[in-house]
């Protein structure tokens, strides 16, 4: 106003005199010619363009009327291009008081006017700034008198519209003035007014008393009274002067019958409702302005007092406040964040002035769910945007925020921490540290004004003890972990755009590293991040999150890769890098974000120059650690994952593979079509054996097929090779209770078994093997039309069915011309031979009778019906003929309903036995065995005639339980008992024989056997008992030959193998003194099966030498005698009726 008035005076005093220039031409003039004079004096005043668009017009009289048309003021920004216009303004004054300074408008008037008014987001506003200082007047002389005095008479304003557009606040307000009077009257000023607030109407009046001039304010007594829709206001006042305004007494009262009715109005959130009553007093006391203030806002309540000191006025006061509401979340709403929680709370304010500064000694914030205490200090009043302020923030549990903050339930735990807010120079400086179950946060940052906070930034470190809850947040299960450490900065680089910088999350010796561009909402496309993670040991960082971490190598590993954020569904994925001892591995592609189907594809190059270390639980032969190289296409989705290799790219060692794999864990299917080749199959072959010379055998394979869970289907399978040729084909039911499609084709041929030697580190026999299979599904069962196995000069045919009703179901007739175990026979004998010396320390040499298990749970699920008939069996001592058998497996256990067999003499043996489960007790076993003209135990020597040979009866029954071999021996009961008939054997045919129980016994029967070319025997009988693994025998075994006969008493514990033996021979007359003293008369056996010793009886002079046992210890006969005595008879048939009578017993007792 003080910058108008001279522009005023000026624009009158320009009129006036071109008014006296005029006088002589007309009384009422246009002044069309002079408006770009008033249009720059305008421009002037306000700094800013102005343009008189409409007619300007003079009428002269008593009375000079001024009127102005289409006045239009120049907006700054694009939103507002015009700030004000007005559509006809008249003025009517007298001129000869202008030449003394004072200004009277006898009357004026203004129509039509538009004011826009645009405030942004800085609270800066678009209103005119000062013009320019030759237009300044001096406002007071040096009395500090006022130089202008302005009176209005009489003044009108109609259709007056502002309109307010406050972006900071997100709010748009228009007031609306229908009609507005001003009179003055002598002293007394009043205005008159009408419209509407945001659509609500109002009616006011204002009067002033003691008014000399507008400009002057000196002992006016002001009142101002009206409605605003429901509400009504009044104010009272006495003002001495302006500068005294402080010094005042102000009454102001507000009332309304609804809180969200005046809210409305303003454009604010609504609350719980209820009255408006506001009150508000400031007298004097002493020397002291005080304030009172009361309001009730709805439920909300506020109280305080103020003062001031008279005579400081702003320079020292203090205020205290407080202020209550039924809901935080009705208090946000006031300030834009509605979502608050709904608890009571109070707001305590008190502070103090004192000069220029102002100290906030208390802002406390009290409710349930937050406590928030503040104290600082402000420069001053009109520094009110700077300062600092700090204080303590407590949060019991955040998820009282879940609906303001959307925290999943993992992040929902308590809060407390101390703040830092400092401001200055429109910049906020915060400084944050707060503390947690959760999370243990120090933050430290600038925010600065603008769109977002652009050019804000932030340095944040701090730890968390539980990570494993921040992870829930991703996924249902998380792992535990341990505490990680973290630190970082980041800068706002625009609305929804952060340069992130330096974040390094530490956990043990595991660190993750990430720096980039980090964008959201409509700024993802921005996202380009580079992550690094170093582990210290692949297996340890790994262990959480897999479930057979010890497959992993021990080895320290990086991987780094490079993340963009092209479109709003999609990330690429550059330069991606996994590098360890063990290998390295890239990848590039690109990760779809589609919500319902994403996916990851890309091309993944992996480099392992040895595979031993990707093998942490065996150890690969050094014939096998080669490099192994794949560069494939891969494609993941939800359930399925696809990968693809092109031209040989993957590699192990010379062997290249092409190919594509499929697999659908969804549905549990799988598809795969591979193709590999290998130049030289003999380069895999040991050290030491790969550099012998010989041709190269090259080998290519080939499968298609498909498996899925039910079924699996093997559209080809070939090999081909000089040695090795297969081909195969066929589909196969998995889990359907009938075989209705199944069907398989085989055809497999080796040419030497014995090239496998020394892949599979077996010694296979030198003889090839052909095996051709065909299998068909036939009412429900799979037919085994044909299952033909040749090696050699065996073999096999196998016919029959498999059923699986519940659990497997099989029928097997097995026949063959010619069995020959011989070379098998050989291979295993190497092989055991091999293992044993490489076995022998891990032995437990104490014992003989090995410990193996006993289990019949692998039939839990499995039964099999199986009749054997073979023509002849040979690679046995003696070669066997009709070979049948029958045999029945299953959950009960197994049984050998039959197994006999015939010998060259016509001779033959029988044997049934069973082994069977019993609930939560150990297995049963039984066996019997009976035979008779058996030829058994030498192999046959040269000039050998079978027919002169010893036969044999054989007879035994035993039974017992034990869950292994060992406490199936402790509890044995039953018998063996064994004949001998009369025969010669050929001395020689012993040569051949270790640990042989024959080859024993003759040693011990005939110590002139090297002289000898046979040994003739009149017969032989060995019959024992067991009870409760406790052997005994008296006498176990006599022996009747020309030249000694025989007796021995046995006794043997199988559980402490303990053995103690007494033998007695009787040399048979006309042998003569000087070789019957070759006999020792007396021997005794002691110790254990693995440790016997021999003494002689009765002086206790120790034999010498071991007692080699059949089979490792099994064979108990010695070599010398204990007493020397006179027999005569059929000492086998005695014993034989002995024995017939016990096993009758036990046979009628079991």
């Amino acid at each position: 106003m003080r910058r108008v008035i001279p522009a005023l005076r000026y624009f009158l005093v320009v009129s006036t005199v071109l008014i006296l220039l005029l006088t002589a031409a007309a009384v009422s003039l246009s002044l069309g010619v002079s408006r770009p004079l008033y249009e720059w004096i305008a421009s002037s005043a306000l700094n800013r363009d102005v343009q008189i668009e409409g007619p300007v017009a003079l009428r002269l009289g008593t009375m000079t009327t001024i009127t102005v048309n289409g006045v239009t003021i120049a907006g700054i920004t694009e939103a507002t291009p015009v700030f004000a216009k007005v559509g006809s303004a008249v003025a009517q004054f007298s001129l000869l008081p202008l030449l003394d300074n004072d200004i009277t408008l006898s009357a004026a008037s203004m129509t039509d006017v538009a004011v826009f008014i645009d405030i942004d987001e800085n609270g800066q506003g678009n209103w005119p700034a000062p013009g320019s200082e030759t237009l300044e007047a001096d406002r007071v002389d040096g009395s500090g008198e006022i130089l202008y005095g302005l009176r209005a008479t009489d003044v009108h304003m109609e259709r007056v519209q502002l309109s307010v557009q406050d972006t900071a606040n997100n709010r748009q307000h228009v007031v609306f003035i229908d009609a507005l009077h001003e009179t003055l009257m002598d002293d007394h000023f009043q205005v008159i007014s009408r419209g509407t607030l945001n659509n609500t109407p109002f009616e006011t009046t204002m009067t002033l008393d003691g008014v000399v001039s507008l400009l002057d304010i000196r002992d006016w007594e002001a009142g101002w009274q009206g409605t605003l829709g429901d509400a009504d206001f009044q104010l009272s006042t006495s003002i001495e002067s302006l500068d005294q305004i402080m010094r005042s007494e102000i009454n102001v009262a507000i009332h309304a019958d609804s809180a969200n009715a005046l809210l409305q109005t303003f454009a604010l959130p609504a609350i719980k409702d209820g009255p408006v009553d506001m009150a508000l007093h400031t007298h004097q006391h002493d020397s002291r302005q005080l304030i009172d203030i009361d309001v009730q806002f709805g439920e909300f309540h506020i109280a305080g007092t103020a003062d001031q000191d008279l005579a400081a006025l702003w320079e020292s006061g203090h205020v205290a406040l407080r202020a209550s509401g039924p809901s935080l979340s009705e208090f946000g709403a006031l300030w834009g964040t509605p979502n608050w929680p709904t608890t009571p709370f109070n707001i305590d304010l008190e502070g103090s002035v004192e000069g220029s500064e102002i100290n906030v000694e208390t802002l406390q914030l009290n409710s349930d769910a937050l406590t928030l205490a503040l104290s600082g200090k402000l420069p001053g009043y009109r520094s009110l945007g700077t300062g600092s302020l700090s204080g303590m923030i407590d949060i019991p549990t955040l998820s009282a925020f879940s609906s303001l903050l959307d925290l999943p339930r993992q992040l929902q735990g308590s809060l407390h921490g101390t703040v830092l807010l400092t401001r200055d120079a429109g910049v906020t400086d915060v400084l944050l540290a707060s503390q947690s179950s959760l999370l243990t946060l120090e933050l430290s940052g600038r925010l600065t004004p603008g769109e977002g906070f652009s050019g804000s930034t932030m340095h944040f470190s701090g730890s968390s003890a539980e990570p494993s809850q921040w992870l829930g947040i991703l996924i249902d299960s998380p792992p535990a972990l341990g505490p990680v450490q973290f630190s970082g900065a980041a800068t706002v680089m625009a609305p929804e755009t952060v340069a992130l910088e330096k974040l390094v999350v530490r956990m043990g010796k595991d660190v993750l590293a990430a720096e980039g561009i980090l964008g959201w909402a409509t700024a993802r496309h921005k996202t380009a991040i580079s992550m690094a993670v170093q582990s210290h040991n692949l297996r340890t960082t790994l262990t959480p999150w897999v479930p057979s971490p010890q497959f992993i190598p021990s080895v320290p590993a990086k991987a780094e890769s490079d993340f963009t954020y092209p479109s709003a569904d999609l990330v690429d994925i550059e330069n991606a890098v996994m590098s360890a001892a063990t290998g390295v591995v890239r990848f590039v592609g690109a990760a779809s974000l589609k919500e319902s189907t994403p996916t990851l594809s890309g091309f993944m190059d992996i480099s392992v120059p040895d595979i031993q270390p990707l093998f942490t639980e065996f150890t690969v032969p050094q014939r096998y650690q080669r490099p192994l190289n794949l560069k494939a296409n891969i494609a993941l989705a939800p359930g399925t994952i696809a990968i693809s290799v092109d031209n040989d790219q993957l590699t192990y060692g010379s062997i290249s593979a092409t190919g594509h794999l499929s697999i659908d864990l969804i549905d549990n299917l799988a598809h795969f079509n591979w193709l590999a080749s290998a130049p030289d199959l003999m380069s895999y072959l040991p050290a030491g054996k790969s550099g012998i010379d010989r041709p190269p055998m090259p080998m290519n394979m080939s499968v298609i097929g498909e498996w899925k869970e039910v079924s699996l289907r093997l559209q080809s399978l070939s090999v081909e090779s000089k040695e090795i040729q297969i081909d195969a084909g066929g589909f196969l039911e998995l889990t359907s209770l009938e075989f209705i499609s199944s069907h398989l084709d085989a055809d497999i041929n080796i040419n030497r078994l014995s090239m496998l030697n020394d892949w599979l580190d077996f010694p296979l026999p030198d003889q090839d093997l052909q095996v051709t299979a065909d299998f068909d599904s036939r009412n429900g069962a799979l037919v085994i039309d044909t299952l033909a196995l040749h090696s050699g000069d065996s073999d096999l045919i196998v016919q029959g069915t498999i059923e699986r009703p519940s659990d497997l179901q099989v029928a097997l007739d097995i026949v063959g011309t010619r069995l020959n175990l011989d070379p098998w026979v050989d291979a295993l004998r190497k092989r055991n031979d091999t293992k044993s010396k490489r076995d022998h320390r891990a032995t437990d040499n104490r014992y003989v009778l090995p410990d193996y298990p006993i289990s019949t749970e692998w039939l839990s699920h499995f039964s099999a019906n199986v009749d054997l008939q073979i023509d002849e069996l040979v690679g046995m001592p003696r070669p066997v003929f009709n070979v049948q058998g029958a045999f029945t497996m299953g959950s009960s256990g197994i049984r050998i309903e039959r197994l006999s067999a015939e010998n060259e003499r016509s001779g033959g043996a029988t044997l049934t036995g069973s082994l069977l489960s019993r609930p939560e007790t150990a297995p049963q076993f039984d066996i019997a065995i009976e035979g008779s003209e058996l030829v058994l135990g030498i192999p046959k020597a040269p000039s050998e005639e079978i027919d002169s040979l010893p036969s044999y009866e054989f007879r035994s029954k035993f039974s017992g339980e034990g869950t292994t071999t060992r406490k199936l021996a402790s509890n044995l009961d039953g018998y063996l008992n064994v004949v001998m008939g009369s025969g010669k054997v050929l001395n020689a045919g012993f040569d051949r024989l270790t640990n042989s129980f024959l080859q024993e016994l003759s040693e011990t029967l005939n110590p002139l056997q090297n002289q000898q070319e046979d040994t003739s025997i009149n017969c032989a009988a060995a019959f024992v008992a067991v009870e409760n693994g406790k052997l005994s025998g008296k006498p176990a075994i006599v022996v009747d030959t020309p030249n000694v006969k025989i007796f021995s008493n046995v006794t043997l514990d199988l559980e402490s193998e303990h053995i103690k033996a007494k033998f007695k021979t009787v040399p048979q007359k006309g042998l003569g003194f000087s070789v019957s003293s070759v006999f020792n008369p007396y021997v005794e056996v002691s110790g254990t099966l693995a440790t016997p010793k021999i003494t002689v009886d009765p002086a206790n002079t120790l034999v010498g030498g071991s007692l080699a046992v059949m089979t490792g210890g099994l064979s108990i006969l010695a070599k010398n005698f204990v007493d020397r005595v006179n027999a005569s008879g059929n000492v086998c048939a005695e014993r034989l009726i002995e024995a017939n009578e016990e096993m009758q017993k036990r046979d009628i007792k079991n």
